[in-house]
């Protein structure tokens, strides 16, 4: 079900990080180094 939900956003992002431009999202929480 999540998938279902989720593949719209998904693919708008992807599409927005391809084409250089500004995420519609915050990815800050996403990013790796949040670990330390």
């Amino acid at each position: 079900m999540i998938g279902i939900s989720l593949g719209p956003v998904t693919g708008k992002l992807v599409a927005e990080l391809i084409s250089d431009e500004v995420p519609s999202i915050d990815l800050s929480a996403l990013k790796v180094d949040r670990f330390g």
